[in-house]
């Protein structure tokens, strides 16, 4: 029942994606680039290990260059999506609809 659910983004980030998210958690030792969290203690807390962040969307730029990839966390992805206004509109659309 969240913003990002109901609509969310495409999942789809191009044929070398996995390949360069492994790449980026690999030059980033498996720690969150924001709080340092390890991979081990996102997968305690959340069930799931570290993400990596477009710091340029996706759907804009088609780039999954490591200069434009960083990893992060649950908690630090969230933040870093809504300070830069991804989900703002979706939010505000879920909370409408409440």
């Amino acid at each position: 029942r969240t913003a990002t659910w109901r609509g969310g983004h495409s999942k789809y980030r191009g044929p070398d994606w996995y390949g360069q998210r492994k790449k980026a958690l690999e030059r980033d030792s498996y720690l969150c680039v924001d709080c340092g969290k390890t991979n081990e203690e996102e997968l305690k807390d959340c069930r799931k290990g570290l993400g990596v962040h477009h710091k340029t969307p996706y759907e804009i730029s088609e780039d999954n260059s490591l200069e434009n990839l960083v990893t992060v966390c649950q908690w630090c992805h969230m933040k870093r999506e809504h300070k830069e206004g991804r989900f703002s509109e979706k939010w505000a659309e879920f909370y409408r609809n409440q």
